[in-house]
């Protein structure tokens, strides 16, 4: 079909990104989707993009019209709309999607959540009108050898063999429509490009990444479309290669939710790290913390999308709240201390009381920058107030090597100045929590042996 066509063309960039459970970084890009899609955006978002639109396309006649009737007519239910419409919106909006650009998708915000929303409204829809639990769909398209590689070596492997889609994901009902089109690539690619048929097997299930069939909300007049939203994950179970019609075929299945899927298998694989590589029960403000946190601390990301402390600027009018324990945090391990103290004692007023995981990182922040300071007993202060809500709290954004590390420092600081009541109760909390490094318990034991003398 020509939505197919159009969607396909445009995507020959990466779509896709692999899942490993060997990534320190986790997958920083999923966890910012889900962030933005649980978070509202600001009220004048359509009009900030129009406004940046009108600058970037300053001069282009037919686009500052399109603007026009987009400003005119747009809202929350026309998402898919003019989705699927052929414009400046489409070729924006999902360029910052698959360069991955933090900025540009901040600006398209709004649009993201408004999408994300009517497919998820529409989604049950799609088996009540075919009357089935179970649907295959179907997607031709472009790939790289590189790409079509890392499928062939992911396929059937038990653990691991799944991937994400870095933009929205458009197929087909109609298997013939999909392959006709899979087979019309084949005959007029380059060497580095191959032609793939994606056949999908979809459940009616509880999703974290909704989809819909988007026929009759679509611009474009197509029978039987389904979109997949941003950030969906597919596991590969089988690839093959016809030689007649020199086509990829790829059969995927479509996973619900790959923490509740992969979360004990990851704790497996990765004991240390596993419950920060998953974060399945952090709230939307502390998983926008915590792609800044790995901006700023995973060497294969730092500098690579953006700047830490730009990222938490950008946050400003989004969420104050992590906007200043975002710039907080920074500031207790660079300095200026008084400017993270001064932003955190913010945040501790912005934070709900359930907010568990952010009052950690403010009160360890508050703490670590009086430690700084060579201010002991205002840095107790907090560390006590952090023992009243458990360094496990932390797991699902502090690495468990950081955190124990850390807080071993702290509890032999306590000794030497004498708070030997404050360095028991760390180190019973650090008891509490599972760790395999060889000298963990040596050195607890080695702490507490020195408060007994």
């Amino acid at each position: 079909t020509q939505a197919i066509s159009r969607d396909s063309r445009d995507n020959r960039e990466t779509t896709t990104r692999y899942i490993s459970y060997s990534s320190k970084k986790r997958d920083w890009f999923l966890t910012f989707l889900d962030s933005l899609f649980e978070t509202d955006p600001v009220g004048n978002g359509k009009q900030i993009l129009i406004d940046w639109c009108r600058s970037y396309y300053k001069g282009n006649l037919s686009i500052q019209k399109d603007l026009d009737e987009f400003q005119l007519t747009y809202n929350s239910s026309m998402a898919v709309f003019w989705y699927t419409r052929a414009g400046f919106l489409y070729r924006l909006f999902n360029k910052a999607l698959r360069q991955q650009n933090v900025e540009r998708i901040l600006l398209f915000h709004f649009f993201l959540f408004d999408l994300h929303n009517q497919l998820k409204t529409e989604q049950d829809e799609l088996f009540n009108k075919y009357k089935s639990t179970s649907i295959w769909v179907y997607r031709g398209q472009i790939l790289s050898k590189v790409e079509i590689k890392a499928i062939r070596e992911y396929a059937g492997k038990y653990y691991f063999n799944c991937f994400s889609t870095n933009t929205y994901f458009l197929t087909a009902v109609h298997r013939k429509v999909a392959l006709m089109f899979a087979g019309e690539l084949a005959h007029s690619l380059n060497e580095d490009q191959k032609s793939v048929l994606f056949e999908i097997l979809i459940h009616k299930q509880p999703v974290k990444k909704p989809f819909a069939d988007i026929s009759h909300m679509s611009a474009i007049a197509d029978e039987g479309e389904v979109l997949f939203n941003v950030g969906s994950v597919f596991q590969v179970n089988n690839i093959e290669y016809d030689e007649e019609t020199q086509v990829w075929y790829v059969k995927l299945f479509l996973i619900g939710d790959i923490t509740d899927r992969f979360h004990d298998r990851w704790i497996k694989f990765n004991p240390t790290n596993g419950r920060y590589l998953f974060a399945p029960d952090l709230s939307a403000n502390a998983k926008l913390f915590k792609v800044g946190y790995i901006f700023h601390n995973i060497d294969s990301v730092r500098g690579k999308q953006i700047e830490a402390d730009r990222y938490y600027q950008l946050l400003a009018d989004v969420t104050p709240l992590v906007y200043h324990v975002g710039l907080g945090y920074i500031a207790s391990e660079t300095g200026p201390y008084f400017s993270a103290i001064e932003h955190q004692r913010v945040a501790e007023v912005l934070c709900p009381s359930d907010e568990k995981e952010l009052l950690f990182i403010i009160y360890d922040c508050l703490a670590l920058a009086y430690e700084k300071l060579d201010n002991w007993n205002c840095a107790n202060i907090y560390h006590a107030k952090i023992m009243e809500i458990g360094l496990r709290r932390s797991l699902s954004i502090v690495p468990l090597t950081k955190l124990v590390n850390r807080y071993l420092y702290i509890a032999r600081t306590c000794v030497r100045k004498s708070c030997y009541a404050l360095a028991w109760t760390i180190c019973k909390d650090l008891l509490n929590i599972e760790y395999h490094a060889k000298d963990y318990f040596t050195k607890i034991g080695t702490a507490g042996e020195t408060m007994e003398n």
